[in-house]
């Protein structure tokens, strides 16, 4: 069956039915437009791919039980915007996330977290930094450790400042994964 004529409705109906070559059709139609959509809101090209392939995972993963009344790609251009929006958030999160984390500081004697309790979460965040993939890990140390600015590190490794936020945002985003029983600990 060709599918390059099929309507978007009708594209979807096969979809619905589980046809892979329908969605196919559909990923190619409408992949590159909202390719370039969530590129220029997030100004990274794996983390816009990763967005696109989600939406349509999403999709695909909904195709038995999803209703679309009215027109598709409006639908599907919110459907990716919402992700866009979630990740944008979850980016803002994380960082202060960290912030909170490092204005914690080192307790007073007064405290109730004792400084051996201090030491042993410095500990494992130390741990968990050195457990990050090696980009992550290098950019994270050069942001937190030698408080170099996002150019600067840049510079330094010869990658552009969105390459460096980009590996802040992977390492923080790890970081918060791996230390969410220590999360506690502070709040």
């Amino acid at each position: 069956m060709p599918f390059k004529s099929l309507s978007d409705t009708d594209l979807m109906q096969h979809v619905a039915s589980g046809n892979e070559k329908a969605f196919e059709q559909l990923y190619y139609r409408y992949s590159a437009k909202m390719l370039s959509y969530v590129y220029h809101k997030v100004h990274n090209k794996i983390v816009a791919e990763e967005i696109v392939h989600d939406a349509f995972l999403k999709l695909w993963n909904s195709r038995q039980t999803l209703t679309i009344t009215g027109n598709w790609s409006g639908y599907f251009f919110v459907m990716v915007k919402n992700q866009v929006l979630q990740y944008l958030r979850s980016l803002d999160n994380v960082d202060r996330f960290v912030d909170e984390i490092y204005a914690a500081g080192v307790p007073d004697h007064s405290a109730s977290t004792s400084f051996k309790d201090y030491q042993s979460l410095e500990t494992t965040l130390a741990e968990k930094v050195q457990q990050l993939p090696e980009k992550c890990r290098i950019v994270y140390q050069l942001s937190r450790d030698h408080s170099l600015s996002t150019r600067e590190i840049a510079g330094r490794l010869d990658i552009s400042p969105q390459t460096v936020k980009n590996q802040i945002s992977k390492a923080l985003r790890l970081l918060r994964s791996r230390l969410q029983e220590v999360q506690s600990f502070f709040f």
